[in-house]
C-alpha cells in the first residue's frame, strides 16, 4: 500500500526531472552566451538568467532593441505552461542598497509587463521581485562584473502534481 505509493511517486518525480532536464538542455541554444542561459535547479525550478537585457546604471528604461530577446524569452516560458513565473530584477552594488532594491523591482516590473503582453496574460499573473545587489553572479569590483550583475532572472517554479 503506502510504501508502493511512495515508491511510485518517487519514480514519477524522478522521471519528471529527467524530462525537464532534457527540455532545459534542448533550450540551451535559445540564447547566445551574451544573452542568457537556461538552468535547472536541484529543486526542479527552471531559471533563465538573462544578461542580454542591458540596463544602464541607475536606469530601468526598456530598449526596443531587446524585443527579439524578449520574444524568445516568452517562447521559453510557454514551454512550461503550468509553472508559476517570477521575474527577478538584479543590480550591481553601486550606490545605496535601498535605491538598488527599488530599481531592481522597477526593472523586473518593466520586463514582466513586456512578457505579459507577449504571453497574452495579465501582468499581475507574473510575480515581480526586486533582489537588488544581494545575489551577484560576478565580481562588482570590475565594470564588466557590474554589467553582468545588472540582469533579469526568470524563475519557473516546479509544480507538484
Amino acid at each position: 500500500g503506502m510504501a508502493e505509493a511512495d515508491r511510485d511517486e518517487a519514480h514519477h518525480r524522478a522521471s519528471r526531472m529527467v524530462e525537464k532536464r532534457e527540455l532545459v538542455r534542448s533550450l540551451g541554444d535559445t540564447f547566445t552566451s551574451e544573452e542568457g542561459e537556461v538552468l535547472l535547479t536541484p529543486d526542479g525550478d527552471v531559471r533563465v538568467r538573462v544578461a542580454g537585457l542591458r540596463f544602464a546604471s541607475g536606469s530601468a528604461w526598456h530598449n526596443p532593441d531587446y524585443d527579439a530577446l524578449l520574444d524568445r524569452l516568452a517562447d521559453v516560458i510557454r514551454m512550461f505552461p503550468d509553472a508559476p513565473v517570477t521575474v527577478e530584477g538584479h543590480t550591481d552594488n553601486t550606490g545605496v542598497r535601498q535605491s538598488n532594491l527599488d530599481l531592481s523591482a522597477e526593472r523586473a516590473t518593466r520586463v514582466a509587463q513586456a512578457l505579459a503582453a507577449r504571453l497574452e496574460t495579465p501582468a499581475d499573473s507574473l510575480t515581480v521581485v526586486g533582489v537588488g545587489p544581494d545575489r551577484p553572479v560576478a565580481d562588482n569590483s570590475s565594470a564588466a562584473g557590474r554589467v553582468l550583475n545588472r540582469r533579469i532572472e526568470i524563475r519557473l517554479r516546479e509544480v507538484a502534481r
